[in-house]
């Protein structure tokens, strides 16, 4: 993910500075606890079609990640 992040930055949008990449408990930051739930609701959009709460999320702009190749 830091990687793809990365080079996404640097190519697509030009972008000029070092990025560092931290992975963080959500329990430790409620930031982090607040993604997890946007990334949970999009998650159960798009793999169990429920819309509860993706409903209320509208992002104007917003990046596709490659989700088929998480993992490998």
């Amino acid at each position: 993910m830091a990687e793809y992040i990365r080079i996404k930055a640097y190519t697509d949008w030009g972008f000029d500075y070092s990025i560092q990449v931290d992975y963080l408990d959500s329990k430790a930051d409620r930031l982090i606890q607040a993604a997890d739930f946007v990334s949970g609701n999009v998650y159960q959009r798009y793999n169990r079609n429920k819309l509860h709460v993706y409903s209320i999320l509208n992002p104007d702009v917003s990046i596709k990640f490659p989700n088929a190749q998480f993992g490998r």
